[in-house]
């Protein structure tokens, strides 16, 4: 079976078929654990059992059976353990598999990341909303202006932002009160 991560950058093979062949050795330092209740007995080791082996054509299958052993942790570890994962895993396969794993999962922290997923794309969105009005009034901003929006966290003052510069005349009215 063929599957195929698609990102904003690029489309990914990331089929087993993708290994075969391939020159990529995978010590045996750590196993690949695929037991949640082995997972659950020793969960950081299972953390790092997972970020070693994940060029392994297999790992997708080490990933639900972890994200069940982060469940017997706090909310605040199981957060913190479930990030770590997330950057270790690097940019591709793996990570979109494992973020798509986690937007299926109903784990409290996993509800916690998505609420904060979703919250980070209604920043995002309100970002480019409003850069969106500026180049559409051909109001163009400087590049700390532009820092400022993109850097901005707060969807409310974004939205504020966003109502202001469909009648602004210049960039900077869009930020004085």
């Amino acid at each position: 079976m063929k599957r195929s991560i698609t990102s904003s950058a690029t489309t990914q093979d990331c089929s087993p078929a993708r290994f075969a062949g391939s020159s990529t050795s995978f010590p045996d330092i750590k196993p690949l654990i695929t037991d949640p209740a082995e997972a659950a007995e020793d969960v950081v080791f299972s953390v790092f059992a997972l970020l070693t082996q994940r060029l392994r054509p297999e790992i997708e299958r080490a990933m639900p059976p972890l994200m069940s052993a982060l469940e017997t942790l706090d909310t605040d570890t199981a957060r913190y353990y479930a990030e770590f994962v997330e950057g270790g895993l690097g940019e591709g396969c793996q990570r979109e598999i494992w973020k798509k794993i986690m937007k299926t999962m109903t784990y409290g922290y996993v509800s916690e990341l998505k609420q904060e997923f979703r919250d980070e794309g209604r920043v995002e969105g309100e970002a480019r909303a409003l850069l969106a009005v500026l180049a559409a009034r051909g109001l163009e901003p400087t590049e700390a202006e532009r820092e400022r929006i993109q850097t901005c966290t707060d969807p409310e003052e974004l939205l504020t932002w966003t109502t202001r510069a469909v009648t602004a005349s210049r960039t900077a009215d869009v930020f004085e009160v």
